[in-house]
């Protein structure tokens, strides 16, 4: 739901549709937004990926992409209630510990919130719920780059999940699918950064980026040939954020 909202509102924003097409949009955008009220977590705000009452709470690799989302929507004027969107920071900011990590989800204590204050863990998500808590001026510059510089310090772990069967595999209970996602929210903070720094850290992330290529030119976290379209997508998007690379 979130990311088919994303996907109207930028068909919306660049007039890649008309007629017919738009007007599906102009009554789809609201009841996508409708659905995600519906779908909040009933306790803790925010979204789980599994029910709206799982007992550890919402996810915040989950909530904070579909939060930036409801940002897009009502930039572009649709009316987002704003109650839902404060329970959804709040749950954000409730995932955040003291070193900075962001844990698996709200209620760490709970047997699925993986209670790990270990940064390494979280390298996946800190990144994506300090530039949401940024965007609504909740965050910091300095979180942001706490961040960024704990992804570069510690993505070796998201490497050796890659391309590995299971999910959550101890110590830090990384599964291999959050590889890409990792790059494409760290280069959206990078872009967060104050701009003298942004240029070592764009360079920074394109070796890495590259580094991980497949020798046919695509990426791919996982075992099976098809997700090679995910991580590829991931990654162009990733590449055009930093620095807004042109592509061909």
């Amino acid at each position: 739901h979130a990311y088919a909202l994303e996907f109207m509102l930028l068909l919306r924003q660049h007039k890649l549709v008309e007629g017919e097409q738009l007007k599906m949009l102009e009554t789809t955008i609201p009841a996508l937004i409708s659905a995600l009220d519906a779908m909040e977590h009933a306790k803790s705000g925010g979204w789980n990926y599994a029910r709206t009452d799982a007992p550890e709470g919402a996810s915040p690799f989950m909530t904070a992409p579909t939060l930036q989302f409801l940002y897009y929507a009502k930039a572009q004027g649709f009316e987002v209630p704003a109650e839902m969107v404060e329970r959804g920071l709040q749950t954000l900011e409730d995932s955040r510990g003291e070193s900075g990590a962001v844990q698996y989800a709200t209620n760490a204590r709970s047997e699925n919130g993986k209670a790990a204050e270990e940064i390494p863990a979280a390298v996946a998500r800190m990144a994506v719920v300090e530039t949401t808590l940024h965007l609504a001026g909740r965050s910091s510059q300095e979180r942001i780059r706490v961040a960024v510089d704990s992804f570069f310090e510690h993505w070796e772990w998201l490497e050796v999940r890659r391309r590995q069967g299971g999910t959550h595999i101890p110590p830090y209970n990384i599964a291999p699918y959050y590889f890409f996602y990792a790059f494409t929210h760290a280069a959206m903070a990078i872009e967060c950064l104050p701009e003298a720094e942004r240029a070592e850290n764009r360079a920074k992330f394109r070796e890495l980026l590259f580094r991980v290529r497949d020798d046919d030119g695509t990426w791919n976290d996982r075992v099976f040939p098809r997700s090679a379209s995910f991580g590829t997508a991931m990654s162009v998007l990733a590449l055009v954020e930093v620095g807004g690379t042109k592509l061909p």
